[in-house]
């Protein structure tokens, strides 16, 4: 299952770029303006983005809740390491901070 949810990701992220941008690494697609990963150096917490990832976990009929996957990914494609935590932006009826990501800023002031 995990060979086939890397390589839906890895499709899906072939225009995305790596930003850097106060302590933050960002995979972005620069065309779209679309985030799929915000990674904070300084604690190694991770965010993802839940509108992105969600169509690969029904289409894997996996649950949403388990982030291990993303967590792999995340290491093994940006080379990282991630801390304890790794959140979805938002969940539906639970809670939604995805206004919170400015990608405009980083795609102006961050670099690749």
């Amino acid at each position: 299952m995990e060979t086939m949810f890397f390589k839906m990701i890895d499709g899906m992220t072939k225009d995305c770029l790596i930003y850097s941008h106060e302590n933050h690494i960002w995979l972005i697609n620069p065309k779209t303006k679309e985030w799929v990963i915000s990674y904070y150096t300084k604690t190694k917490y991770t965010w993802w983005n839940y509108d992105f990832f969600k169509p690969i976990y029904l289409c894997l009929s996996m649950d949403m809740k388990k982030i291990e996957p993303i967590k792999r990914w995340v290491e093994l494609r940006m080379n990282v390491e991630t801390g304890n935590y790794c959140e979805p932006d938002k969940f539906p009826y639970d809670y939604d901070w995805s206004s919170n990501f400015n990608v405009d800023e980083v795609l102006i002031d961050g670099k690749t």
